[in-house]
């Protein structure tokens, strides 16, 4: 029997896997696909702040360093400059990869190209060539669909507009390298946002994200606005297409012996659809846990639950904050003026407290992190 069996490869899950397996469990991974996709279905931004977790330098992983951004609501533009912190566009792919890797070295079992068909609690997890494996504890990283969740009866369901639907090409052109840029609403993406976050002077990821449940011919949208932004002169090398969870965060992550993780969780930010640090953090802390658990420093897995009350209690705010905008178009356009006016201010006038804002993104990650001892970086 594993310690651990954690149901998704992706950041969370091998996260969860390299922590538990760190701290000398026995962990099997099961996922889905043979190899990460390539492209990343993702935009693969983050800010340094967020990224330092994973040591890119250190692990040679490709990125571009970004320190400005353009941010246009109809039809204002609003610009930022950064002086020391920087936006990173990094690749997804070659960390997935990388942190796959590192759980392998661990001793973890991957299970590569390999579906989780049923889970019949509490310990058996069923393969899709029918071989049972069983598990002590049981991570729930299998992102949007959430399976394990499903499968134990938890509210698993979301409604269309709790479903940021993407479309993102990968795009060669001319571009800034230094600089982002993101439309906001109409006419590219109702009631979302196109994004441009540059690879290098020669290739972008270009993309849109928009709440389910509309009727739109995202390709269309997606191509008027590349256009936009190239002059209409570039090539696409490469498109796909995926889904976010907008929703509120699930407001219990534990139950039994399973712990749920990442966008199963729903711990992707509601405004953003941006989940990659809440999946690197939650994975870090389901690990942690087990392993805690499985050693007997501690009684209950619900110290899991503990630990995340106070992020899902301003993911909450955050998707009720949403939930308002997207209530009609002015609502939708006031907001984002209101808080981009703000922000440029802000960094016209007080840049140092600016940056601060982003130096602190992860403070409080760390913090619940430190308190158990654990250090936040996992590559």
């Amino acid at each position: 029997m594993f310690d651990v069996i954690v149901v998704g490869g992706n950041l969370s899950g091998a996260t969860a896997a390299i922590k538990a397996s760190e701290k000398g469990l026995k962990v099997a991974l099961v996922e889905r696909n043979k190899k990460p996709f390539d492209p990343a279905h993702c935009g693969e931004m983050l800010f340094d702040a967020e990224a330092r977790t994973l040591n890119l330098d250190s692990i040679g992983c490709p990125k571009n360093e970004v320190n400005k951004a353009i941010l246009t609501v109809p039809t204002r533009e609003y610009a930022f400059k950064f002086k020391k912190s920087r936006i990173i566009i990094f690749n997804r792919n070659f960390v997935e990869r990388k942190l796959l890797e590192k759980a392998g070295k661990n001793g973890t079992k991957l299970l590569i190209g390999t579906s989780m068909k049923e889970y019949r609690p509490p310990n058996e997890i069923v393969l899709d060539n029918n071989e049972i494996i069983k598990g002590k504890i049981i991570v729930d990283a299998s992102g949007i669909v959430c399976h394990v969740g499903k499968q134990i009866g938890m509210e698993t369901k979301l409604e269309p507009r709790d479903i940021g639907v993407c479309i993102q090409s990968r795009v060669k052109s001319n571009f800034e390298d230094n600089t982002i840029k993101c439309w906001f609403h109409k006419p590219y993406a109702p009631f979302g946002y196109a994004w441009l976050f540059p690879v290098n002077n020669d290739i972008a990821n270009i993309g849109l994200g928009v709440p389910g449940g509309k009727k739109l011919d995202l390709a269309k949208l997606l191509n008027n606005y590349i256009k936009e932004v190239t002059s209409n002169d570039y090539e696409i090398i490469s498109s796909f297409r995926s889904c976010v969870p907008l929703a509120q965060p699930m407001k219990k992550v534990v139950k039994d012996n399973v712990l749920i993780t990442g966008d199963a969780a729903r711990f992707a930010h509601s405004l953003s659809g941006g989940g990659i640090v809440n999946a690197l953090f939650s994975g870090s802390l389901a690990g942690n846990i087990a392993a805690k658990y499985i050693h007997g420093e501690i009684t209950s897995l619900n110290c899991y639950q503990d630990l995340l009350q106070k992020k899902i209690s301003r993911l909450e705010k955050e998707y009720h904050s949403r939930i308002k905008a997207i209530k009609s178009d002015d609502s939708y356009i006031t907001k984002f003026r209101m808080v981009f006016f703000i922000a440029s201010f802000v960094n016209r006038l007080l840049p140092n407290l600016f940056e601060k804002a982003f130096s602190d993104l992860t403070k409080k990650d760390d913090l619940v992190l430190k308190s158990l001892n654990e250090s936040p970086y996992i590559l």
